[in-house]
């Protein structure tokens, strides 16, 4: 009799908790992340965000609300369920704690009142940065003749990367949202951020390093440029003009589609996307290795010389150049620290045969900090048949109809990674704290650092806010504090709602003040409840290219349906819940756009 009170309690209070809409913020951990190991194969994960609207009066924290967390091990099988842990509440909602993790793949859950609110995915294991041309960035599919990629059907979920498009972008990268599985069949001509152009031949050789390493998460961010020379690179990495031979001696990057027309914006191209993706992914993610692959463009017959390198010695000194600007720029130039290059022989294209004079040039660069990577001018090792003919489809760019080129290409990184590389750890998320001076509300970061800006956009932030504290009296949604340190990396907080609902207005459950807005303007709402056989399904999009994730999750937290998973317009946006399982009575309809969780409960009608 006492086991069947508890369970009608428990099933009590979780019919209470998600009765009316509550809003929860997760902003840590990032959805399909994953976090660099160190050499235990450890990693500190951060779990932050915001109870933003909740249970009481106007979206007030009551008294006894509480909000857990718990981790399940998701790369084993049967999956390890970890406990509940309960988490401490700022006074407007934060919550903030970190855990040690060993490589594997997660899925963190925060619970409202034992309601799971929200979840996130989540991997330990490798990072990587890639750096160099074409071969290295992917090539752009033609819609009349797709690039034949690796097929990835059966591979784990658990090679990700950023799907975003920075190709002669300006500014800093505005997001660490948008990771995606890499091996999903239906994503691999997705952009491999931030200036890759699909997922090349990085799900397999991901794969083949999670397989190696027992299951273990691996992530990929592209910062390479197609066309590029080293000599460009060299330039770039000054922040001097770099002119591209391919587009009539032009600033690299004038003429890109949507690219401005002033040369002076893109003085550090090709070079600036690598320096961006250190100083912000890295910083955030970790990194354990720079993978290099570049040389055909050197080897171009048809470039004047001034464009690229004119000897063994001139690739040798600028790539070295390039190297330790980056491990400068990134602050990683000091033992045990110091940022791996693994370094490709590559020399051949349609424009230039086998080009000795580079290849000199890129294995002089090979040293005790510089690891030797794959040589794609031959098939096998070093010697024997080239790949002019069997692997590459416009004699340039490698292919997976030719030979499983990119397959095998996978196959020739891999060999060469191995257990090369230093594990540089991920950096700290910056935790805030929170306080009521009469009207105002205050925000403060931890002190001591070069540059702090305040706002939803690290590119847009809020004038005149450029100290640690920040103080307003007006309502800042998803406001995040980017930090930067003295190395030059940057460091991001949580997303908080300051100012806006009581939630996040009354300290310690006191006053609710006039001015308390609406809830969230997500205007989410399924129809009808009960159901007969399913439901239609309506929310807002405030901003473009908001992430928009919408599940339907039974009473335990297992997933029953992933209705969209994608970047999503502004606007209001309808879907339907086609029938649901067999035996299923209640179903919790749960809405994730961008760092913004809420759920909806339903029941099937008798």
């Amino acid at each position: 009799m006492k086991i069947l009170l508890t369970i009608a309690i428990t099933f009590f209070l979780f019919v209470f908790s998600v009765a009316d809409a509550q809003y929860l913020s997760l902003s840590y951990p990032k959805y399909n992340s994953v976090i660099q190991r160190d050499n235990n194969s450890i990693a500190t994960v951060t779990i932050a965000g915001q109870l933003v609207w909740g249970t009481g009066p106007n979206g007030s924290i009551v008294p006894g609300t509480n909000v857990s967390y718990k981790i399940k091990t998701l790369n084993v099988n049967p999956n390890i369920q970890g406990a509940i842990v309960n988490l401490t509440l700022e006074s407007n909602g934060m919550f903030y704690t970190t855990v040690n993790l060993s490589k594997g793949w997660y899925l963190v859950e925060v619970m409202l009142n034992g309601a799971v609110y929200a979840s996130s995915k989540v991997g330990v294991g490798d990072v990587f940065l890639i750096a160099g041309q074409s071969n290295a960035q992917g090539v752009v599919s033609n819609p009349g003749k797709p690039w034949l990629l690796p097929n990835t059907t059966g591979f784990p979920e658990w090679i990700t990367g950023l799907n975003a498009n920075q190709n002669c972008y300006r500014g800093l990268p505005e997001t660490i949202n948008g990771m995606y599985s890499l091996t999903d069949p239906g994503s691999q001509y997705n952009s491999l951020g931030p200036t890759g152009n699909n997922v090349w031949c990085y799900a397999v050789l991901g794969k083949k390093i999670s397989d190696a390493n027992g299951g273990m998460p691996v992530a990929f961010f592209n910062t390479a440029s197609g066309g590029s020379t080293v000599t460009q690179w060299y330039n770039g990495a000054q922040g001097l003009p770099t002119a591209n031979p391919y587009t009539g001696g032009q600033q690299f990057c004038i003429g890109y589609p949507g690219a401005s027309p002033n040369p002076t914006d893109y003085y550090g191209q090709p070079y600036t996307p690598l320096k961006f993706g250190l100083n912000y992914y890295a910083s955030i993610f970790g990194v354990g290795a720079i993978l290099w692959h570049q040389g055909e463009a050197d080897s171009d017959n048809t470039i004047p010389a001034n464009y690229k390198a004119t000897s063994s010695a001139d690739y040798q000194n600028k790539l070295q150049f390039v190297i330790d600007k980056s491990r400068t720029d990134f602050g990683a130039n000091v033992n045990p620290n110091i940022l791996t290059w693994i370094i490709s022989k590559a020399t051949i294209s349609k424009f230039g045969p086998l080009n000795n004079t580079i290849r000199t040039g890129q294995g002089n660069v090979v040293n005790a900090l510089n690891k030797v990577g794959p040589d794609t001018d031959y098939a096998v090792g070093s010697v024997g048949t080239t790949t002019a003919i069997t692997h590459r489809r416009d004699s340039t760019h490698f292919e997976e109809s030719k030979n499983n080129a990119l397959t095998w290409l996978a196959g020739k990184w891999f060999d060469a990674i191995g257990n090369n590389g230093n594990r540089i750890p991920a950096g700290f998320v910056p935790q805030l704290s929170y306080a009521v001076n009469g009207s105002k509300r205050i925000l403060t970061a931890p002190a001591g650092y070069l540059e702090y800006r305040w706002g939803y956009s690290i590119n847009s932030p809020i004038a005149g806010a450029t100290t640690n504290v920040f103080t307003t009296e007006t309502c800042y949604p998803e406001i995040k504090c980017f930090l930067k340190d003295a190395k030059g990396n940057w460091h991001v907080s949580a997303a908080t709602w300051v100012h806006c609902y009581t939630s996040n207005i009354v300290a310690g459950g006191g006053e609710v003040e006039k001015n308390v807005t609406d809830e969230p303007a997500l205007n989410f709402t399924t129809y009808p409840n009960p159901y007969q056989e399913e439901f239609l399904i309506e929310f807002n999009v405030s901003e473009d290219g908001s992430d928009v994730q919408l599940e339907l999750v039974d009473v335990e937290g297992r997933i029953l349906k992933t209705i969209v998973s994608n970047p999503h317009a502004r606007g209001k946006w309808k879907y339907y819940s086609g029938k649901m399982e067999a035996g299923v009575q209640q179903v919790l309809c749960r809405l994730k756009v961008n760092n913004l969780y809420t759920v909806k409960k339903l029941v099937k009608a008798e």
